[in-house]
Formats: C-alpha cells, sequence, structure tokens
C-alpha cells in the first residue's frame, strides 16, 4: 500500500512538471553549412544543430560517419550567440578537412592542422580536429 501512494505521488509532481511550451523558429536561429571533405579516411564527425521540441532546446551534438571519399555538404539550423562546433576524428589518416560555412556562402571557420594521437595499447593512431565558430 505505501509503495502505491508513492508512486501515485510520483505519478502526480511528473504531470504537474509538464510544461507545453511551443518553442517557435525566430531571428534567435542562424542557418549554417557544414563542408566535410573526407578524401580517403573514415571519418567520424560530430556537429552541432538546433533542436526546437519540448524535450530540448538548444545546440546539439549529431554524430555521423562517413566510409567514402567525397565532399559533403549538409545544412543545419544552429542557435545564435552560442558556439557551433565541428570536430573530425580519423583512424586511417589524417587527409580530410572540415569547414562551418555562414549564410551567403561566407566561411566562418575551417581546420587549418590536425593533432594526432599517437598509437598505443589501447588505440591506433587518432587524427582529430575541432574548429568553433560563434555567430
Amino acid at each position: 500500500m505505501r509503495k502505491l501512494r508513492m508512486l501515485l505521488a510520483v505519478t502526480v509532481v511528473i504531470g504537474a512538471c509538464k510544461k507545453h511550451d511551443n518553442p517557435v523558429k525566430s531571428d534567435h536561429y542562424r542557418d549554417v553549412t557544414y563542408r566535410v571533405d573526407a578524401r580517403d579516411s573514415f571519418l567520424f564527425v560530430q556537429f552541432s544543430r538546433a533542436q526546437y521540441d519540448n524535450v530540448a532546446k538548444g545546440n546539439l551534438k549529431i554524430d555521423t560517419n562517413f566510409s567514402k571519399p567525397g565532399v559533403y555538404f549538409f545544412k543545419a539550423t544552429v542557435l545564435a550567440d552560442n558556439n557551433v562546433i565541428l570536430y573530425g576524428e580519423s583512424r586511417r589518416s589524417g587527409n580530410y578537412g572540415l569547414q562551418i560555412i555562414g549564410p551567403g556562402n561566407v566561411l566562418i571557420s575551417s581546420i587549418d592542422s590536425l593533432t594526432l594521437d599517437p598509437a598505443n595499447q589501447l588505440h591506433p593512431n587518432i587524427w582529430y580536429a575541432s574548429i568553433k565558430a560563434n555567430f
């Protein structure tokens, strides 16, 4: 009986805490294009994208992998006045490029060097780079 009361109390509290916000896309968001040049590496990429639902608001990190060489463009809407991050990591080679392009095809940021984390008993060589932009 005590557990039933506790469960009922928790359910009532959770139900009372739910808010019904209706976030609206406004001028506080900006459109960006991420350019990934995956030349010969199996590339793991993490990038920022805005979230508009009741669960999370703001820039969230999204993961993707590029297994074939090529230049990839993908668009995202991000929350303005917050850091936008584009991160790349390869375990094959440091032969890749990352860029963040803003409205009007203006280059906002790009990588100029990669960092090598040398192989050890726990992992192979890892080449990684991270760029940030705030606009």
